[in-house]
């Protein structure tokens, strides 16, 4: 997957959220990286190999970021 990497930035809103545990907040951290005309297409393999976990654990997170409103999921 290609980018333009320099670091991440998590939003002030994010980090002090006391809604969103912390490994929420990382996903959106690198949902954000990865976002582009297109919103962000990685997929939950993608996110497995890239955080160390397994697809149905990437899908329970992205799932909880979704009920809180946090991202969308488009099909």
């Amino acid at each position: 997957m290609s980018r333009d990497f320099k670091g991440i930035w998590i939003p002030r809103e994010i980090w002090v959220s006391t809604e969103m545990t912390m490994q929420e907040k990382v996903f959106l951290a690198e949902i954000h990286s990865l976002d582009n005309e297109q919103g962000c297409i990685a997929s939950n393999a993608y996110f497995a190999e890239f955080f160390g976990l397994s697809k149905s654990s990437v899908s329970r997170v992205i799932s909880s970021l979704v009920s809180k409103s946090c991202c969308k999921v488009h099909l």
